[in-house]
């Protein structure tokens, strides 16, 4: 009697388990696909001139089966593919022959096997300025990047240097962009829409002298930041 109540025991939890397995939902191929590492697009960090070549930088967290387009639009044209490399690089030289004065703009699209990602973009005026100056503008943004944007302002010609106003992508996200200014009066302007500041940052001459610093609570909605090229 006993053989049999153990027999009988066994087969209930034999039949409980295989039942209680059986209602698992099953793991689809989607759910085990590795995504992009960090979820956030590329960055364009830098464009600046080597040599006769423009120096194209950018960030980027992804598989190494994945490779990077870098696009450039030349003033008003369509953005073309210029090239295509694995992402174990992250700069590319532009060795095209532009002429002065030409406003090139540059952005970089990460493909991956399960995603593709497009980066910010970043435009450079090509070519020398009389008695211009190198000048570096580094810029940080909080934790909260999507209420944050900035240009440069040139008072000589009530202008700004970037047709969009730049922008961030993830949280703490440092630019670094070096330019030819002629001389004159210029500002970083700042802006965060929700009305807590947001980004700090600098501007150094081609001497690391810092022509301007700011902390990321020195203004609100807006701040503007003077410096002078002479």
């Amino acid at each position: 009697m006993k053989n049999k109540f153990w027999i009988f025991f066994l087969l209930v939890i034999v039949f409980s388990s295989f039942w209680a397995c059986s209602q698992k939902d099953p793991i689809g191929i989607k759910q085990v696909l590795i995504d992009d590492p960090d979820s956030h697009a590329p960055v364009l960090t830098n464009v600046q001139l080597i040599g006769d070549s423009l120096k194209v930088e950018w960030m980027d967290n992804t598989p190494l089966d994945s490779q990077f387009k870098i696009y450039r639009k030349i003033e008003d044209d369509a953005f073309t593919v210029i090239t295509t490399i694995d992402s174990i690089y992250f700069e590319y030289y532009d060795t095209y022959a532009f002429e002065d004065s030409t406003l090139i703009t540059y952005y970089v699209e990460t493909i991956a096997p399960t995603y593709t990602q497009q980066s910010n973009q970043i435009e450079y005026l090509y070519g020398s300025i009389p008695s211009g100056t190198q000048i570096t503008i580094n810029v940080t943004v909080d934790n909260d990047p999507d209420e944050a944007s900035w240009n440069i302002y040139n008072y000589s010609t009530s202008s700004y240097y970037f047709l969009n106003d730049q922008t961030f992508s993830f949280n703490n996200e440092n630019q670094i962009l070096t330019i030819d200014l002629e001389n004159g009066h210029f500002a970083v302007r700042c802006w965060d829409t929700a009305g807590d500041g947001g980004i700090e940052g600098t501007v150094t001459d081609d001497e690391s002298n810092i022509l301007v610093e700011w902390e990321d609570n020195d203004y609100n909605n807006y701040g503007e930041f003077h410096f002078w090229v002479n």
